[in-house]
């Protein structure tokens, strides 16, 4: 190893990766190879960096019959005589041939280089995808894999690409989900899985999940459920829901398919649940979902094997190194024959530094040598997982010259690519594991340099220490802190005493002791996880009576068919996505997977970072002055065609004048790649004044009367008589807080001119292509038909890819259009979340007036909805609310008044539910207490007052409520309700601190908004230039709140055959100058029972204009 001359005094050396690909185009891998260029004269070969296993190395021409070789997915011994051997499969086999490669050569490779952006740009590799960048989300996961030479192990890791700089990748091969398997060779068994059982919709998170099951068959090919569900701990999804990718774990468990929770000690497939008898009834419905038996079987012997070129290395290239090292003062015992290869376990281990521009990161392989380099560097941050300091340098600017990592250091080796060493030292304030290691009375074990075996102590410190890791630890005092030149090396977690016991809660941990009565003797709190103090110790006060809440176990029925059902037909048959194979073997192409257009600039915007300011001053020298800089747009270069309008009021697409939120935008960096568009970004100087009033809740917008337009009013019958004659007037308010997006995928363009006729096209992730096209079209000053949008599909969008895309593909259509090139732009997850907002906040105040009896003869209520600093579709948003105020109920004297509150925030937007989840709750919380106040249960208030068969609603349409009256009394029948309740109350008498509670809702959730328009599915969006006749299994013209467009799910199939009939079977594509052509949806939306005129109307009755302009 190096000594501390060499270490701390030597020149760093200079990165260079060499890049081997396979000459034909069916490469099976693709490896790295790390040159360093020593200031000695002698050029090193490092051994190889990394080796991504790519598509075909994944079906036949990627894997070794079972017979030739052993597999490594148990992380079993391997000598190299096994590798070798399945390295070379038998003559005429189709295993992993050699074949000859041609260097490709890439110098300089930064230490500030993630995995992610190396493998989706360098690579061209992106089924890996970017979701979160900051390891939040799974999206990115690939697998690691690592050959312990002294344990003579594989093992495999899961690890997000997104933190993981490719300077730690020495040694090791990552597998990317394209490496597993492919459509064009041989799906993988995870990837047909996760496909077959539903497991997909947007499927922008399916790769990662894929990986992540990956890696632990890899680790335990037959795991439990258990071990399942933890893997898939790191991975975010949002919108399939995780029931039908718990059902993908299942087929790999050694289970009978019970929850294997046995709530009450019952199993969950006894008849009944918790021994409560189901609902019995004449036609039973089957529970399978997907043909298990069809599934491909798992077999270890098949999966690709870990690179031997990985474990042994040429002995010339170690002699090289060595020359370098015995000018150092190194003697190697026995130096290796020039015409041999050495193992792994046998190569002396060195300690690696590259340098970059801005960065040196150094890699130790011993614990001295770590030591030694933070007595050198003190202050240096130690990495492991790189999952706290990479996020604050991503996204909070902080910078680190060098870098100090030992993921190569055996005593602290890790079981996943991320330690819990770096977390605890990093002291979140939204950590879970340290507030439960506090209450657990845990200490942490330190070391310094004086205590290693053998040396000098020549520091004033007490080397060997053990501090608590308490309240003064987590708040970082001085006092309870570790020293600069000082690593954790463990932690300890002492026993409990007898009886005590530690546990933890989604919200906050507790410890207590109790003796053998219900008395709580003693009890230790410390929350985590959560940032806001107010809430937190909110929560504390109650968390006493807080317990574990056991997840419910899901179960979807399939609807069962008739025996005369054309085979054809898809109604009531579970049917898999159509592009569920594609998003799991990462081959779905969305926005930013499309390669780049030559040449291509890429915009960043820059934001406002007050919430109501004058800018005083906007200087943009420094940002221009960068090398790549290209251009900086700003609200003067759109003069003339700086706004839109999309219902009322217009709005800006960037403001330099007068902010009125934070997230605003203020102007574009355009560069020649993103890292310097973004650098750019951060040096626009930008001098406000900060104005009055400021106001952020929608209390605040009441007091100083600041709303958007006239409020929305929906009455029917003589509410002020009807409060006169009932016997109780209950009056009440409900709070309903916002919520984010979180789509997996952030905000997609990709505008390219095609140099034509001035004609554009627009790649970009929206659910309004028609909304996009006439802004661009607006912006530019160009016909519509002139603008070309393309809507592939989505990465999840749930309401929040609409107006504000349209805005910034505005803007980004512009910069394209003027410099006569391809502008791309991405935004970061941060960038995203703070530009877009949410749902709406909601505040419903309500006055009912009922019968002892339960009937509600009178409802007045109000709703104010936090709109943001502009209108954005928030109009839409409260009528909508207002339409659907009475949920499935019937009051004969309703009145429901609406308002859009204007505030300093950023514009909120539709989130799924459109106004109906705020309304919807108002409306139950008041049911809720009407019940509570006549003693009757909340149930059978919903009974009474629940719409009779022929009916109308408050916005005098017709309505025939047989199917929701059969449907409750079934879901009454099904669920054994008076049983199941009659449970729940028995248990709650007999227990004080642990509660259960159980409830029932019924649901009318009527079809389209307020417009023609908006009435008909396929104006929701997808090509704008195309309308699309549905068939049976083919694309369908919409953006769906929160999946793909072009390729639908199951349910646009049966609604397809529903209303078009079986015999349609073929799909007409035509072209429109204007989109969409009404006499073309019409026909779908008459044929299952749709009345868009009804909505208009009601939206007319508002006094509103139809949206625009009318079809």
């Amino acid at each position: 190893m190096f000594t501390e001359k060499f270490l701390m005094k030597r020149e760093p050396l200079t990165p260079v990766i060499s890049l081997s690909i396979a000459e034909n185009e069916t490469a099976d891998t693709i490896c790295l190879l790390t040159c360093c260029s020593v200031k000695f004269g002698v050029t090193v070969l490092v051994y190889q960096l990394l080796r991504v296993q790519t598509a075909a190395g994944a079906g036949a021409g990627g894997t070794e019959p079972s017979s030739s070789r052993t597999s490594d997915a148990a992380a079993e011994p391997l000598s190299l005589c096994t590798k070798v051997a399945a390295a070379a499969p038998a003559r005429g086999s189709r295993g992993c041939r050699q074949r000859p490669r041609r260097p490709v050569i890439e110098k300089n490779v930064d230490p500030e280089t993630m995995l992610l952006p190396y493998l989706r740009k360098k690579l061209r590799l992106t089924g890996t995808k970017y979701g979160c960048g900051g390891g939040g989300c799974g999206a990115c996961t690939v697998m690691i894999s690592r050959y312990n030479p002294i344990a003579k192990k594989i093992r495999h890791y899961p690890a997000n690409a997104c933190l993981t700089p490719i300077c730690s990748l020495h040694g090791a091969a990552v597998t990317t989900v394209e490496g597993i398997g492919s459509t064009k060779a041989r799906i993988h068994p995870v990837q047909e899985r996760i496909a077959k059982c539903h497991g997909t919709q947007c499927g922008f998170c399916t790769p990662g999940m894929v990986m992540s099951i990956y890696t632990l068959l890899r680790n335990h090919p037959e795991p439990t459920l258990d071990q399942l569900t933890d893997a898939l701990g790191g991975n975010l999804c949002r919108c399939t829901g995780y029931r039908p990718i718990i059902d993908t774990c299942k087929t790999f468990c050694k289970t009978s398919g019970c929850c294997q929770r046995k709530e009450n000690g019952v199993c969950c497939l006894d008849q009944g649940v918790n021994g409560v008898p189901g609902f019995e009834e004449e036609n039973e419905t089957s529970p399978n979902l997907f043909p298990e038996e069809e599934f491909l079987p798992l077999d270890p012997t098949q999966e690709l094997i870990f690179p031997p070129e990985l474990m042994v290395r040429k002995a010339e290239l170690v002699l090289e190194e060595l020359m370098v090292k015995c000018q150092e003062g190194y003697l190697p015992m026995d130096p290796p024959k020039a015409d041999g290869q050495i193992m792994a376990e046998k190569q002396p281990q060195m300690t690696r530094v590259f340098s970059g521009d801005r960065m040196t990161w150094i890699s130790p392989v011993t614990l001295k040598e770590l030591l030694e380099a933070k007595v050198k560097y003190p202050q240096v941050p130690v990495v492991m997982g790189n999952t706290s300091v990479g996020p604050d340098m991503k996204f909070k600017g902080v910078f680190h010259p060098v870098i100090i990592s030992p993921d190569r250091i055996e005593e602290l080796s890790v079981v996943n690519y991320a330690d819990n060493g770096g977390h605890i030292v990093s002291r979140h304030l939204d950590s879970d594991l340290n507030p439960l290691l506090a209450v657990g009375n845990c200490t942490l074990n330190l070391l310094s340099k004086e205590q290693i075996p053998g040396e000098v102590s020549f520091l004033a410190t007490e080397g060997e220490r053990q501090i608590p890791l308490n309240e003064q630890f987590l708040r970082k005092c001085p006092s309870a802190d570790l020293k600069p030149e000082e690593i954790l090396v463990s932690v300890n977690i002492p026993y409990s005493r007898k009886s005590k016991g530690l546990g933890a809660l989604s919200s906050d941990q507790g410890s207590f002791d109790s003796g053998k009565s219900t008395a709580v003797i003693e009890m230790t709190h410390t929350l985590g996880g959560i940032k806001c103090h107010i809430y937190r110790h909110c929560l504390l006060m109650g968390d006493v009576h807080k317990m574990l809440v056991k997840m419910i176990c899901w179960l979807l029925i399939k609807q069962n068919v008739g025996p005369k059902q054309l085979p054809q037909d898809p109604i009531g048959h579970p049917i898999m996505h159509l592009s569920g194979i594609n998003h799991a073997t990462g081959e779905a192409i969305y926005c930013d997977d499309m390669p780049a257009v030559d040449p291509e600039l890429f915009l960043t915007f820059v934001t406002s970072s007050r919430a109501h300011a004058k800018i005083v001053s906007l200087d943009l020298s420094e940002a221009l002055s960068l090398p790549g800089v290209v251009d900086v747009v700003t609200e003067e270069h759109l003069r003339g065609v700086n706004s839109f309008c999309f219902l009322s009021k217009p709005e800006k697409l960037l403001e330099t004048g007068e902010v009125s939120c934070v997230g605003q935008l203020v102007c574009a960096v355009i560069a020649d790649s993103e890292v310097q568009a973004k650098r750019a970004a951060k040096r626009v100087k930008i001098v406000y004044q900060d104005l009055e009033p400021l106001i952020l809740t929608i209390e605040e917008a009441i007091q100083h009367n600041s709303f958007f337009e006239e409020e929305r009013k929906l009455e029917c019958g003589n509410v002020d008589e009807a409060f006169k004659v009932v016997d109780q007037i209950l009056e009440g308010e409900v709070h309903v807080g916002g919520q984010e997006h979180f789509y997996m995928e952030t905000q997609s363009m990709l505008v390219v001119p095609k140099g034509e006729d001035q004609e554009i096209d627009v790649y970009v992730s929206t659910q309004i292509p028609k909304y996009v096209q006439d802004i661009v079209a607006s912006t530019l000053k160009l016909p519509a038909n002139k603008v070309m949008c393309h809507v592939k599909r989505l990465g999840g969008a749930f309401g929040g890819k609409g107006i504000k895309t349209g805005i910034m593909a505005a803007v980004t259509a512009f910069a394209a259009n003027k410099h006569g090139c391809a502008v791309r732009c991405i935004l970061e997850r941060g960038e995203d979340m703070l530009i877009t907002a949410g749902r709406h906040p909601y505040l419903g105040k309500y006055k009912a007036g009922f019968m002892k009896d339960g009937r509600i003869l009178a409802l007045d209520v109000e709703h104010y909805g936090n709109g943001g600093a502009t209108l954005d579709e928030s109009l839409l948003v409260m009528e909508t609310g207002v339409l659907k105020v009475e949920n499935a109920y019937k009051i004969p004297n309703l009145r429901c008044r609406a308002r859009v509150c204007r505030t300093n925030l950023p514009s909120n937007t539709a989130l799924r539910g459109f106004g109906f989840p705020q309304a919807g709750l108002i409306t139950e919380s008041c049911i809720t207490e009407v019940a509570a106040r006549c003693g009757l249960s909340p149930e059978k208030v919903r009974t009474i007052n629940m719409y009779s068969e022929i009916d109308q609603t408050p916005y005098k349409q017709e309505i025939n409520a047989k199917n929701l009256i059969q449907c409750w009394k079934e879901c009454m029948a099904k669920s054994s309700y008076s049983l199941r309740k009659a449970a729940v109350e028995k248990f709650n008498s007999e227990n004080y601190w642990k509660k259960k509670g159980l409830a029932i809702i019924p649901l009318k959730y009527p079809i389209g908004l307020g417009a023609v328009a908006f009435a008909q599915p396929f104006s929701r969006g997808d090509e704008s230039s195309f309308a699309f006749v549905p068939r049976v299994g083919d694309k369908h013209s919409w953006g769906k709140s929160g999946d793909l467009v072009s390729t639908p799910g199951p349910g646009i199939k049966q609604l397809s055959q529903l209303a078009l009939g079986p015999t349609l079977l073929e799909c007409e594509v035509r072209r429109w100058e204007r989109w969409p052509p009404r006499l073309l949806l019409q026909p779908l939306c008459d044929s299952v029972s749709l009345d868009p005129e009804i909505e208009t109307g009601s939206r007319q009755a508002f006094g509103a204009p139809p949206l625009f302009g009318g079809l």
